[in-house]
């Protein structure tokens, strides 16, 4: 008998099931990471994690988060990164704030302290790949958007300016994209084209309010973690200068050599399937 091709031999039906699957893995980006909006995070204004001597240094590794579970099971509520002020009184709030009514009645990530001329209050948030959604923790993850809805507020923020950057974790290192002027009322933003924006590298370990260079070849197939940088810069004094994250959403579809291994290990099995019925 003529050893046939093995796409001949393999049943139709489950041929044409493994094309949808492929077709879907391939061509439908799924979220991994969304935070908000949402009133339900918390009860009540509650108090984050790692704030020691007017400051949340930076870590990727221990969540600055409240301590989990949250009381009715809103996603992406493990997060990580570090908050810092130039004014000598440091941040002196640093919480999951519920139900603003200056963002509607929704829960906000809240970061503040008091800023004199010249001083800022940086805040990086982010979203490791072991806590992203729909598998995509153990999928490489080519991120397609990112999106989220910001502002800051203070008692003189008139003299208080507002800039937010997209936030990526690739091999071990962070880079931010260009930057996002925020206001004082919730403002939506989105990236629906990563490559669309120059990109610069960060290293939070050392200074979350640092940006250094341009990142001159970006690649956003393998990335290890999402999340947002948020500066604001005071011009005269700020009573209270906060900045808010009411949600923050990344999308990604399987980086291409975790696709290749998605598809080998579906024929594969198909092909022992097949052996076994002779």
């Amino acid at each position: 008998m003529t050893n046939l091709p093995i796409l001949h031999i393999l049943p139709s039906k489950i041929l044409c099931a493994l094309s949808f699957v492929i077709m879907a893995l391939g061509a439908n980006a799924q979220t991994i990471v969304t935070w908000g909006p949402s009133s339900g995070y918390v009860p009540s204004h509650t108090n984050a994690s790692g704030l020691v001597d007017g400051e949340v240094a930076f870590t990727d590794s221990v969540p600055i988060n409240p301590p989990l579970p949250y009381p009715n099971g809103e996603p992406s509520g493990t997060f990580y990164g570090g908050i810092v002020s130039e004014n000598s009184g440091g941040v002196t709030i640093w919480r999951i704030a519920n139900n603003l009514s200056s963002n509607g009645g929704t829960d906000a990530i809240s970061a503040a302290g008091s800023l004199l001329a010249g001083e800022s209050l940086t805040m990086l948030y982010l979203w490791n790949k072991a806590d992203f959604q729909n598998g995509y923790d153990v999928v490489d993850a080519e991120v397609t958007s990112m999106a989220g809805t910001f502002y800051h507020t203070g008692a003189g923020a008139s003299t208080l300016s507002g800039e937010i950057r997209w936030l990526v974790k690739v091999d071990g290192s962070y880079y931010v994209s260009d930057g996002l002027t925020t206001a004082t009322t919730p403002q939506d933003y989105e990236l629906n084209d990563m490559g669309s924006v120059d990109w610069y590298n960060i290293n939070p370990a050392v200074s979350i309010s640092t940006i250094g260079a341009q990142w001159g070849s970006p690649d956003f197939t393998n990335v290890e973690g999402v999340g947002i940088w948020h500066q604001l810069n005071a011009s005269g004094s700020v009573g209270a200068a906060q900045g808010l994250v009411v949600s923050l959403d990344a999308t990604a579809i399987p980086e291409p050599a975790s696709f290749s291994l998605v598809f080998a290990g579906f024929l594969g099995v198909l092909i022992v399937m097949r052996l076994r019925r002779k």
